[in-house]
């Protein structure tokens, strides 16, 4: 691993690996201003690449990414990536130099210490893969910060919409309409307690059925 600073706001991070038999490789560029970072990053991992403990994260892709975060406010912070890269160790027998395509994006706002409203997004384009599928997902999120019998609880909120086609399988397609409610908080000795409620309307899209799933976790 090497990091080579050609600017003050520049930075070069490389990663080299060598198996005895296959290399692997990861070049990214690092920008920073008052407000903005952006990171681009390659990637060409061996479909045959192992590490000492297992297959590495995303073996077998070769891939460009690029990350940008931005804080244009103490209220407002913003992020988003993109992720084009081709699967070499599980590809779409019917096309397997096609790409995958992965978009993620966030919104976050707030407008005291104890509260925060999230947005998100993520439009996952995986048809370069064996089993192509296409995922999109919006998310909307409150959480706030109370005080619980002198401890600092959370309680959060969250609405999921998921659509998900399978291009091989569309009997398998779906909708879904998530909505979240729970609370966090600390107890004593590092010791966490969370608990949380799901309720769900599933759309099983080609069959036209609607089941409504839910969960009580903690």
């Amino acid at each position: 691993k090497t990091e080579i600073n050609l600017a003050p706001d520049f930075v070069m991070h490389n990663d080299v690996g060598f198996d005895e038999a296959k290399w692997t490789q990861r070049h990214s560029f690092t920008s920073k201003f008052e407000k903005l970072r952006v990171k681009q990053e390659f990637r060409d991992i061996s479909k045959k690449f192992f590490t000492l403990v297992g297959a590495p994260a995303q073996q077998g892709e070769i891939g460009y990414l690029i990350d940008v975060s931005a804080t244009p406010s103490p209220k407002w912070a913003l992020s988003g990536q993109f992720d084009a890269f081709r699967d070499r160790l599980i590809p779409n027998p019917e096309d397997t130099n096609r790409l995958n395509q992965h978009i993620d994006a966030s919104i976050s706002y707030f407008p005291c210490e104890e509260v925060s409203y999230g947005l998100t997004f993520q439009d996952w384009d995986d048809t370069g893969r064996i089993g192509p599928t296409r995922l999109r997902t919006l998310g909307l999120q409150y959480n706030e910060r109370f005080d619980l019998w002198g401890r600092n609880a959370t309680f959060f909120s969250r609405y999921t919409h998921r659509e998900n086609h399978f291009l091989t399988n569309p009997l398998n397609d779906f909708r879904q309409n998530q909505i979240t409610l729970g609370i966090y908080t600390p107890l004593v000795w590092g010791i966490n307690f969370s608990l949380q409620r799901e309720w769900s309307v599933l759309e099983e899209v080609e069959l036209g059925e609607t089941s409504y799933p839910g969960a009580l976790v903690y």
